[in-house]
């Protein structure tokens, strides 16, 4: 960004700050496909809120984790998002950037991280 800026290249900022609850269950509801106004989706929402103080894009890589780890599932014959809230209470939240990508690569099998390394 700062070489964009250096070459006077129009750059817009756009500061985001933390969603509150009424705005974390709308964006859990549609990642899910599902009505804000179900009553899981609002007790979802609200752990998710309350364990990333609503910051935009830690909530997102949390529901992202409840899926990889499998605690967010989709249920074919429902035909809807399930899991268990106890679960997801008991998840725990990566508190920074660096740590979220350092997990996620983590996870990558033995030769990807190998290839990430000597790029």
């Amino acid at each position: 960004i700062r070489d964009l800026e250096k070459l006077h290249v129009g750059i817009t900022k756009v500061m985001i700050g933390n969603l509150d609850v009424n705005n974390v269950t709308p964006l859990v509801a549609e990642v899910l496909g599902m009505d804000e106004d179900d009553n899981k989706v609002k007790s979802l929402a609200e752990t998710i809120h309350k364990k990333t103080d609503g910051n935009p894009f830690f909530v997102l890589m949390f529901l992202r984790s409840l899926y990889d780890e499998k605690l967010l599932q989709y249920n074919f014959g429902a035909w809807k998002w399930t899991w268990d809230d106890g679960a997801v209470n008991s998840a725990i939240v990566t508190e920074n950037v660096a740590s979220v990508l350092v997990d996620k690569m983590n996870r990558l099998q033995e030769e990807t991280q190998r290839v990430l390394m000597v790029a």
